[in-house]
């Protein structure tokens, strides 16, 4: 009788917690989804992801970054956040697919803790198939991709990492990228919504593209728009989460790598983008661009 009633507390119990269990995933789905898709593939310049993380605990990861000789290519899914790309703010929805050029400064910010749930491309420029070099680099940012052709393209990467193993997967995914990359350069759709990220940091941003080749000091900025350094310095670091000089080397650079590929002399495009000597243009392209300038002839 005893081992009878304990049997029946026990399942009782047991069914209790299941129960419990069920309604904690309902109502707080981000703080224990089950990863089921969850993988990340790097090789040479290339990564092939699908990852899903709580936005809360990993803010530390998403910090202001940019690919200098890559593009990336974003899936979102889910999530409750926005994205900022250079002096802009794109508001996500399921399905939008985020097209990020090389040297384009980039962060997340989390409007509430949520699951971040995103497929991610990020390619070097060498392996953009010849038929769309020229054309892809000017496509717009966001699109929404829902019931098209590029989500079924973009999906097929989760199926090939469920059914084949490592080095077919790896060969798989370089081939659906060219694929991908032809219908997204044929794709025409009107890009969606996008504000601007705050109007003084917009004009800073704009003046320091304009003066990319001049040999701007953090002075000559804060003069021209009538503020202080300090003031200058944290305004432009609380927008765009990068210190001001720090991004305006990016830009230089960047500029210079364009006109070295263009045929330029080197000693002619340090001098142009703003350098004293040739030195120093080298320690710093080769800081930001990881490779000497000498690599781009």
């Amino acid at each position: 009788m005893y081992a009878f009633t304990f049997k029946l507390i026990l399942s009782f119990l047991c069914y209790l917690f299941i129960a419990i269990s069920l309604l904690f995933i309902a109502f707080l789905p981000f703080s224990c989804y089950i990863l089921i898709m969850n993988y990340i593939l790097e090789f040479n310049d290339f990564y092939f992801g699908h990852k899903i993380d709580q936005t809360a605990k990993m803010q530390s990861d998403f910090k202001d970054h940019f690919h200098p000789n890559q593009y990336e290519l974003l899936l979102f899914l889910d999530g409750d956040l926005e994205y900022v790309i250079e002096n802009r703010i794109y508001y996500l929805a399921p399905y939008d697919m985020i097209f990020i050029k090389p040297g384009e400064h980039h962060y997340i910010r989390s409007i509430k803790p949520s699951r971040y749930d995103r497929m991610v491309l990020t390619f070097p420029t060498y392996s953009v198939p010849k038929i769309v070099k020229d054309t892809i680099k000017d496509k717009k940012t966001l699109f929404n991709i829902k019931n098209t052709k590029l989500l079924d393209l973009f999906l097929r990467f989760d199926d090939y990492y469920k059914d084949f193993d490592e080095i077919n997967f790896k060969q798989l995914c370089l081939n659906e990228l060219n694929t991908l990359l032809i219908h997204f350069n044929a794709f025409d759709v009107e890009e969606s919504h996008s504000v601007i990220l705050n109007s003084k940091v917009n004009q800073i941003i704009t003046y320091l593209n304009e003066h990319v080749c001049d040999r701007l000091t953090i002075d000559d900025i804060a003069k021209h728009f009538y503020t202080s350094k300090s003031s200058l310095y944290k305004e432009f670091l609380t927008h765009v989460k990068v210190p001001i000089m720090q991004y305006f080397r990016h830009k230089k650079i960047m500029y210079a790598q364009e006109l070295i590929k263009s045929g330029m002399n080197l000693t002619e495009v340090a001098y142009k983008c703003g350098y004293n000597d040739y030195s120093t243009f080298y320690r710093n392209y080769a800081k930001i661009i990881g490779r000497p300038p000498s690599s781009e002839n």
